[in-house]
């Protein structure tokens, strides 16, 4: 996306030194399994510090980006950290969950494709059935009553263009990780609550969202506030699927930039089935609306998105280092009997996870891989392990899981520990 405002945006890029190796952070999507690039995060830190470095993991970033729960992380490492509230009490859990629509209440006439229906049917089933208790209010408002953010006049724009590189390419005060990990742990409960009734839950999303997206965006306004993209320190972008123009929609700190981060993190992690989508226009521009939905159904790994934006913004740069955090998502395989009596349901049925749609998922990713281990101006360091003998689902936010999260997380930072430290070393010799 090409514009004036666009351009001022190459206040991230270093005045001198401008054909020097440009580092870029993707990080998958993965719902609750955003513990493991976290935690590679953190080991990055500890590898740094061993070596004499001070900065925290995101200083090394010339670009961030993530898809979902990818999304979410880079938001945050891009963030001003002072702006962000991470210091978030342990929320109570919903003990009982609710089914969200009636099908039958949806005209044939209004059905335009399958996310319009869901969100349609939601929006007509409002004051149908009782009312779940209303949670505390917060004093901002809701992500879907976008505010008008503040804009700055032509010369504070140009005063920030002109301003010491030093100011915006280093991030002044670093991401607290941990605070980000306890969040995964103690909040994920809250956005995927757990049911009695598992089998009437699976049942349910066939015809609806799985989930409430009220805790979701109310954590989010929590984290975020009213922080704007263009207020991020380094770039960073979310990948994001428009269900109105059918096609990838990337929000970005330097292209479609009029977003409150909130809103930009509610529209990537808004996974099919699980959470409604969200319409919404860009601040000032309400004429233009989206309908945006998890960008995992266009690119779950978003290296190769990230790659070509970072040629875009850097096109002058020696060599592209592309350090690609996946979450543990097995890649998906079926034996032939398994194909052979798969059908329809078994392809589509939300008890085994939607085998088309994982299938989908895992060659999007292989194809990302082929090609930029393809590219010669290209180092492509792809961090990405199993769960050994088990899959957790996205949305299972337990206890157990989480410990087994933390597990796993551990087992692949060993696996890849040598990758990291000569990533880390390449790095600094390079500044």
């Amino acid at each position: 996306m090409t514009s004036g405002l666009t351009n001022l945006h190459h206040r991230y890029m270093r005045r001198t030194g401008t054909t020097r190796d440009r580092y870029i952070l993707a990080i998958d999507g993965g719902g609750i399994r955003g513990i493991i690039p976290v935690m590679i995060l953190q080991e990055i830190e500890r590898i740094l510090s061993g070596m004499g470095y001070s900065g925290g993991a995101a200083s090394l970033f010339d670009l961030f980006a993530g898809t979902s729960t990818g999304g979410l992380i880079s938001l945050a490492l891009a963030s001003p950290a002072e702006r962000l509230n991470l210091d978030l009490p342990e929320a109570a859990v919903p003990e009982k969950y609710s089914l969200k629509i009636t099908p039958s209440r949806i005209a044939p006439t209004q059905i335009r494709d399958m996310y319009a229906l869901r969100f349609i049917a939601n929006k007509q089933l409002e004051g149908s059935i009782e009312p779940e208790p209303e949670p505390e209010p917060v004093e901002t408002a809701s992500p879907l009553d976008v505010p008008e953010a503040p804009q700055l006049s032509f010369l504070q724009r140009l005063k920030e263009a002109l301003r010491p590189h030093e100011e915006t390419q280093n991030l002044k005060q670093p991401l607290d990780l941990n605070k980000l990990l306890e969040i995964y742990a103690s909040r994920g409960a809250e956005i995927f609550p757990r049911s009695a009734f598992r089998q009437l839950q699976s049942l349910s999303q066939v015809f609806s969202e799985k989930y409430s997206e009220r805790s979701l965006e109310q954590l989010l306004q929590q984290i975020f506030t009213d922080l704007p993209m263009h207020d991020a320190l380094k770039p960073v972008l979310v990948v994001t699927y428009d269900c109105l123009s059918g096609s990838p929609y990337i929000i970005s700190s330097f292209g479609n930039d009029r977003y409150l981060m909130r809103d930009a993190a509610r529209a990537t992690s808004a996974a099919p089935t699980y959470f409604s989508p969200l319409t919404i226009s860009p601040l000032n521009r309400e004429h233009e609306a989206h309908c945006l939905i998890d960008g995992g159904v266009a690119a779950n790994n978003p290296s190769l998105i990230a790659y070509l934006e970072a040629r875009k913004l850097y096109p002058e740069a020696r060599h592209y280092h592309i350090l690609s955090l996946g979450t543990a998502s097995k890649r998906f395989s079926l034996t032939t009997d398994q194909a052979v009596r798969g059908g329809v349901i078994g392809w589509m049925d939300p008890a085994r996870g939607a085998p088309l749609y994982k299938v989908m998922r895992s060659s999007q990713s292989a194809l990302t891989d082929h090609t930029l281990n393809g590219l010669s101006e290209v180092s492509y360091h792809r961090i990405e392990g199993t769960l050994q003998h088990r899959q957790i689902r996205l949305d299972d936010a337990s206890e157990e899981h989480i410990r087994l999260l933390k597990q796993t997380g551990r087992e692949i930072i060993a696996e890849h520990a040598e990758e990291l430290h000569a990533f880390c070393r390449d790095y600094l010799s390079n500044q």
